[in-house]
C-alpha cells in the first residue's frame, strides 16, 4: 500500500501537489480554469474532468482538464442534457468515464452501489485502493450527512491513497469542500465519511446503469483506475 505526500503550490488554479509513488498530479480548481476554450463548462462541472485528468496524471499520463476534456468530444460529440439536468452526459457518467480512460490506454472499470449497499461498496473500494488502484467516486448531497466534506451538490472526487496514520486522501477540485483539516484540494477523511457521501438509492446491479439518464438524482457510483 503506498502512502500519499503533498506539497502546497504557490498557484491558485493548482494549490496543491499530490505524489503517489513515483507519478504526482496538481489538484486543479475547477472554479479557477480561465483562458481556455470551453471555460466555462469546466467551471460548472468540470470536478469529473478534473477527477479523470488527476487519475491519468498519477498513471503517468500528464493530461489538463481542458486537454481531456477535448478527448471527451473527440469520444461523444458535443455534450447533451439529460432529463436530469446534467449539461454534460454522457461525460460524467461512470461508464462514460472509463471509455475516456481506456482511451489514454487505462484499465478501469465502473461500478454502482448495488441494491444501497453502501458499506459493501466503501469496503471494495478500499481494498481496491489498498492494492494500488485509484478510485474516482460521485460524492451525493443527504439529507443525513449535511457535513458532507465534499461538496453540497453531485460532485466527482479521486480518492489517491492514505497518509501514514491512515487517513484517507481524497482529491477535491471544487472550492465548495471543507478543507479545515487540511488544504485546498485535499479532504482528509475517514471510511464512515465516504460511505455518508454515497447515496442511498438503491442502483441495478447491471454496470451500465451509469448511462441511464437520471445518473445525477437517483444514484451513484464509482470507477476503479488499475
Amino acid at each position: 500500500m503506498k502512502t500519499i505526500e503533498y506539497k502546497v503550490l504557490e498557484n491558485e488554479l493548482t494549490p496543491v501537489e499530490v505524489a503517489v509513488g513515483e507519478y504526482k498530479t496538481p489538484v486543479w480548481i475547477q472554479q479557477r480554469i480561465d483562458g481556455v476554450e470551453n471555460k466555462s463548462q469546466l467551471n460548472y462541472s468540470g470536478c469529473g474532468h478534473c477527477s479523470v485528468s488527476m487519475a491519468l496524471n498519477l498513471r503517468g499520463i500528464k493530461v489538463s482538464p481542458w486537454e481531456e476534456y477535448k478527448r471527451c468530444l473527440e469520444l461523444f460529440g458535443e455534450p447533451s442534457v439529460s432529463q436530469s439536468g446534467n449539461k454534460q452526459y454522457p461525460f460524467l457518467s461512470v461508464t462514460g468515464m472509463v471509455k475516456v480512460l481506456s482511451s489514454y490506454g487505462i484499465n478501469a472499470e465502473a461500478f454502482g452501489v448495488e441494491n444501497g449497499d453502501r458499506k459493501k461498496a466503501v469496503s471494495h473500494m478500499l481494498s481496491e485502493i489498498k492494492s494500488g488502484s485509484i478510485i474516482n467516486f460521485v460524492s451525493c448531497p443527504d439529507k443525513d450527512f449535511p457535513e458532507n466534506p465534499f461538496s453540497k451538490g453531485h460532485h466527482w472526487v479521486v480518492i489517491a491513497g492514505f497518509l501514514g496514520d491512515g487517513k484517507i486522501v481524497v482529491l477535491n477540485s471544487s472550492l465548495n469542500g471543507d478543507y479545515s483539516s487540511s488544504v485546498l484540494g485535499i479532504n482528509l477523511v475517514t471510511e464512515k465519511e465516504i460511505e455518508m457521501a454515497l447515496s442511498k438509492t438503491a442502483c441495478p446491479t447491471d454496470k451500465t446503469w451509469g448511462e441511464m439518464e437520471n445518473l445525477d438524482s437517483e444514484g451513484t457510483g464509482y470507477v476503479v483506475i488499475k
